[in-house]
């Protein structure tokens, strides 16, 4: 991105369609001048891609600063599924995220599973060892 950059042309061009777009730019612009990201549902994705985006550019400032976005995430009751947080926590990275939110949908009230199959991909054998290894 930076390379890219030149006296003669100072336009930014960006290549990959899928993490660089506006709105997972104007998440990494906010962060970067210190504001506040506007978030709703249509833009979790922009969220999502914009941790890809500052990884690609080891952007470590904006990684630490959606690290501490996502918790924030965790916070608030019933917007965001943990499921969600799960995954951008594991994007960046974050054990304690990760555990945090299988420890709220542990506590959230399930109804019990009955006649419940998890088929595990792979071959039979590598389904033995995930079984093994997870307690399933």
């Amino acid at each position: 991105m930076v390379s890219s950059c030149s006296d003669a042309d100072p336009k930014i061009e960006f290549t990959d369609t899928l993490i660089e777009r506006s709105g997972v730019t104007r998440i990494f612009l906010d962060l970067i001048n210190n504001t506040t990201p506007t978030t709703s549902h249509q833009t979790l994705g922009h969220f999502r891609n914009c941790i890809s985006f500052a990884h690609k550019y080891s952007c470590h400032t904006v990684l630490w600063g959606l690290d501490k976005f996502s918790w924030g995430f965790l916070a608030t009751p019933l917007v965001i599924s943990a499921r969600f947080i799960y995954v951008l926590a594991a994007e960046l990275n974050n054990v304690q995220l990760a555990a945090e939110c299988i420890r709220k949908v542990q506590n959230q009230k399930m109804p019990p599973a009955t006649n419940l199959t998890i088929r595990l991909p792979g071959s039979i054998q590598q389904r033995r060892n995930i079984a093994n290894l997870t307690g399933l």
